[in-house]
């Protein structure tokens, strides 16, 4: 393989290891604003690499309720719903 196809992969890498970092930070930051985006684009919500680690933060912050709205949002997907349900209406047991 060229040099060149190695280091558009290692950016490739590089971009999408950034949005993940940026969009746990969002989670984060600014949770009501990313739950209002997931509700006017649910179908893109599956489509989220860190999609657990997002919804793992939204339920420590307590936006449970939001989530469970969202899982009956049309064009959520069935991939993002049950993530979602799984991790906000069966929580991991202590």
């Amino acid at each position: 393989m060229s040099n060149v196809v190695l280091s558009e992969r290692a950016l490739r890498r590089q971009a999408i290891s950034e949005a993940h970092s940026h969009l746990l930070e969002v989670a984060e930051k600014y949770p009501e604003k990313l739950l209002e985006n997931f509700g006017k684009y649910p179908s893109l919500v599956g489509d989220l690499a860190c999609l657990e680690e997002v919804v793992e933060i939204l339920v420590e912050k307590g936006f449970g309720k939001q989530l469970e709205l969202l899982c009956d949002a049309p064009g959520i997907g069935r991939y993002a719903s049950s993530v979602i349900a799984r991790l906000v209406l069966m929580p991991a047991q202590p």
